[in-house]
């Protein structure tokens, strides 16, 4: 494959493809060739799933088909993870089904470690080509943080989310702030003046936080104030535990004591931040182009501020600008993923 000769734009998908095809080679038990010999050229059949949220799929969409228009053999079927009803459950149930999956994105360290742990990913550093991305990547120091214990990398990063913190600072101005609070004792004076004034509207409305199967909503609302309350500290370092119990539980106590205040809505609403219902909401990247859809008339820097996490000390966070990011990648899926210690579908 000539890089030279590939549009920037299709440079993000040609990382992926190479790798792709790399998985499907596994597969089919046969090399492929994308390359532009001349000679006849093997056919590549690849399945490729995406983070379930309409801007990455359309994103990924439109790479697949300028990649296949340069490359004729290669045939990327593309479509978003079924959550069912997470990310990881949807790709377990197709490992335990046998659904046809070449590879996928949105995999995220702790789950790549299930999977690898249970000889269902592929380890990307065994397939050709893979120290030469690197390397055109420029990624030799970041890749070694994706090193699993074992020596392998299985996830190959592909975008980190940030999460920060929305205010609904047009209600809040009604109440007489100009600016959002920075700790926990700010939070709970804000919840106890918003929950005076108006009876319909809460600080925070988010149903999952009374759902503990979705494991996964800790990193929006949890995970992002303990960075914070902790100055950054990790929750692991290699194989060990290393988190802040401290820090850790002053988050907890935070969501309790803004419990006692009749200040969290944990039934469902639909779009409770955006309709003002509530004032406060962790957000992620996704979320911007959702408004941009449906409330366009919510407007950042009027309507709405984004700030980092709240924290506990009286002067702000302990890791002021401190936040919970989540880091995904690509990884590729062998055919005969289950076949290992555990079938695929007894992963947790």
């Amino acid at each position: 494959m000539r890089w030279s000769r590939i549009r920037p734009v299709l440079a993000l998908l040609v990382v992926l493809a190479l790798l792709m095809t790399g998985c499907s080679s596994q597969q089919e038990g046969t090399p492929a060739d994308t390359g532009s010999s001349g000679q006849a050229q093997q056919q590549v059949s690849i399945t490729f799933w995406t983070a379930p949220n309409p801007t990455q799929e359309k994103f990924w969409r439109e790479m697949a088909e300028a990649y296949m228009k340069e490359h004729p053999n290669v045939k990327i079927e593309v479509a978003p993870i079924p959550e069912s009803p997470s990310s990881e459950a949807g790709i377990l149930t197709a490992l335990s089904s046998g659904t046809k999956l070449t590879a996928s994105e949105n995999i995220f360290v702790g789950f790549g470690a299930q999977l690898a742990n249970n000889d269902a990913i592929v380890p990307l550093d065994t397939l050709p080509g893979f120290d030469e991305l690197v390397q055109q990547r420029k990624m030799e120091g970041l890749i070694e943080g994706w090193r699993f214990p074992d020596g392998h990398i299985y996830i190959f990063p592909l975008y980190s989310n940030a999460m920060l913190y929305g205010w609904r600072m047009d209600i809040l101005k009604e109440l007489g702030y100009d600016q959002p609070p920075r700790t926990y004792s700010e939070v709970f004076e804000l919840a106890e003046k918003l929950r005076a004034t108006y009876k319909d509207k809460f600080l925070l409305a988010r149903k999952v936080l009374i759902e503990p199967q979705n494991w996964w909503e800790r990193w929006f609302d949890t995970f992002t104030l303990y960075y914070a309350a902790s100055d950054g500290k990790p929750f692991l370092e290699g194989n060990q535990v290393v988190a802040d119990e401290q820090a850790f539980t002053e988050v907890l106590r935070f969501y309790a004591e803004l419990a006692k205040r009749g200040a969290i809505l944990t039934r469902d609403v639909t779009d409770p931040f955006e309709t003002g219902v509530a004032v406060w909401a962790p957000i992620g990247p996704w979320t911007l182009p959702y408004w941009q859809e449906k409330y366009p008339e919510l407007k950042v820097g009027e309507q709405v501020v984004f700030t980092p996490p709240p924290g506990a000390g009286a002067g702000g966070p302990a890791g002021a600008g401190k936040t919970f990011a989540a880091a995904t990648g690509g990884g590729c899926i062998p055919q005969s993923a289950g076949g290992g210690k555990k079938r695929a579908g007894d992963l947790p």
